[in-house]
């Protein structure tokens, strides 16, 4: 079997997790944030975490290569 294969075996195989993941996290959840109250579906806040420890991860990686990049 070919690589290509293999690669889109494993794309469907997350996809169809991620759907049973969406599908079991749409209830609406209460996020309290400081002064503000909003309702949002699970899955979203699931994401936006998700997303931003991505986000935060990405830069102490591009501060950490920077600094070890750095002439002593």
């Amino acid at each position: 079997m070919s690589h290509f294969w293999v690669k889109v075996g494993i794309l469907v195989g997350i996809l169809l997790l991620l759907s049973v993941l969406i599908l079991q996290n749409v209830a609406s959840v209460v996020v309290n944030l400081f002064f503000w109250s909003f309702q949002l579906p699970l899955i979203v806040v699931m994401i936006l975490f998700f997303l931003g420890g991505f986000v935060v991860g990405i830069i102490v990686a591009a501060l950490a290569h920077t600094k070890s990049a750095e002439p002593r």
